[in-house]
Formats: C-alpha cells, structure tokens, sequence
C-alpha cells in the first residue's frame, strides 16, 4: 500500500514529492505528506494506513507449481513477467488500472505484489 501510494505521487507530469525529499521524512512526516497530497490514491492510502485500515489478502497466486521449483524454472517464470513488463513500475500501474477497470473498481483498491520473491528451493 504505501508504494503504491509513494509511487502515485512520485509519477506524472507534477510530481508530488521527490526522492530525496523521502529520504529524508521519517516514517510519519511521509504518511502526512502523501496524505496531503494532490494524488486521490496517494491520499487515501495514506490515510488508510494511518487509520490502520490495511489491505487483507484475498488471494495470492503461486509463481511456480508445486512440482516446478527448480532455479531454471524460477528464471523462466521471472524473464516471463520481465517480458510482460510487469518490473516496470509505470507499465504495472497501466496494467492494474486495466484490471481495476475490467474489476469496476477503482486501481486504488487493488494491492499489489511489489516484488518477486527470490528462489527458495524445493520445500
């Protein structure tokens, strides 16, 4: 939730806030600062974590099957997603705004995946 509402202020034509400026806010003068901000999604996180009002997982896909956990497998599936842009911030954002349009809702509500996990080996 909070890169997504970092992201939304730091994106577009005027941004919000800068990088530096986030490095240099601690962890309340951010949430106040986004909070402030021109951005409805950056708003309304913002608010939202401060209000303890955090996203609850309602589903989580698996990135391998369960028989497919070796670290080839783990590189296919990475340059997979690499190539369906889905490491790039901006090309993510149109794609979630796509779902939450295909959803009715809007992208603010959708949570995100913000990483992808390493390679762990066979469980």
């Amino acid at each position: 939730m909070l890169g997504k509402a970092v992201y939304a202020a730091l994106s577009g034509r005027a941004r919000q806030i800068t990088e530096q400026r986030i490095e240099e806010l601690g962890d309340d003068e951010l949430l106040a600062t986004l909070a402030a901000s021109q951005r409805k999604v950056s708003q309304k996180l913002a608010s939202m974590i401060r209000g303890r009002k955090l996203y609850k997982a309602a589903f989580r896909a698996q990135a391998l099957g369960p028989t497919d956990r070796s670290q080839d497998q783990y590189e296919a599936r990475r340059r997979q997603w690499s190539d369906k842009g889905l490491f790039v911030p901006a090309e993510r954002a149109r794609l979630e705004s796509e779902l939450a349009k295909s959803a009715g809702v809007d992208s603010s509500e959708l949570a995100r995946l913000s990483r992808f996990g390493g390679y762990r080996g066979p469980k």
